[in-house]
């Protein structure tokens, strides 16, 4: 009933603990990180059996967005986009339902680089950063959970 990884010595999981703490004399050390097995791990259809993601497509400087829609409450969208050439980058929404952004990468879907609630226009969402090459996920959903649906675009100009 446990699902989980084989031993992963560098685990944010795994306690630290000093050799003298053990009859065979190896202790471990703390880590405040994910492994890359733990990332692994949490992006893996095992650790959310049943839960799967649709991602999205963006273009990079489609100035008229993408249409998108929070249909049921605690749902969430992911949307993928490519960066060819670094620079400074806006990703945002708009639309009349209050939505939070969150945007990983690059070429990593559990590194968080930066989360945004209502930043753009009224309680829309915008995250302006400069981003390396790589591929980049962005994360929506509305700001309530529970009851939360509504319309949007989401566009994404460099």
């Amino acid at each position: 009933q446990v699902k989980g990884t084989e031993f992963d010595k560098d685990s944010i999981m795994l306690y630290e603990f000093p050799p003298e703490w053990t009859q065979g004399g190896t202790g471990t050390h703390g880590n405040s990180t994910l492994s890359n097995l733990d990332a692994a791990f949490i992006a893996s259809a095992e650790a959310y059996p049943g839960v799967q993601k649709t991602i999205t497509p963006l273009d990079v400087l489609d100035t008229a967005g993408t249409a998108a829609s929070i249909g049921e409450p605690g749902e969430e969208d992911v949307f993928e986009f490519e960066v060819d050439q670094p620079g400074r980058h806006t990703i945002e929404t708009d639309g009349s339902t209050d939505v939070v952004m969150k945007l990983f990468g690059p070429d990593s879907d559990t590194l968080m680089i930066a989360e945004d609630d209502d930043s753009g226009a009224a309680t829309n969402s915008r995250i302006v950063t400069d981003l390396s090459p790589g591929r980049y996920l962005v994360q929506i959903r509305h700001f309530n959970r529970l009851r939360g649906t509504g319309d949007y675009n989401i566009r994404v100009v460099r």
